[in-house]
């Protein structure tokens, strides 16, 4: 499976749902939750994305054009 398509990116992002709210069980730090946040973010666009692609919109004109990872 296509690690962007939307099945793989709707599993990624309930991963890192159940890592949150680990990491909240366990008192961790703000950059632990920063990066879980911005990492849930980034599959979150992504998701919406390939959602946009898939029914046949125009992915720059709803969302801009993709970024990379930097």
């Amino acid at each position: 499976m296509d690690e962007n398509s939307v099945e793989t990116l709707g599993l990624r992002i309930r991963a890192l749902v159940v890592e949150r709210q680990a990491l909240r069980e366990r008192g961790a730090g703000k950059r632990a939750l920063e990066r879980n946040r911005l990492e849930l973010v980034r599959c979150q666009r992504e998701l919406s994305r390939a959602l946009i692609e898939r029914h046949g919109g125009d992915t720059d004109r709803v969302t801009g054009p993709a970024r990379s990872a930097s």
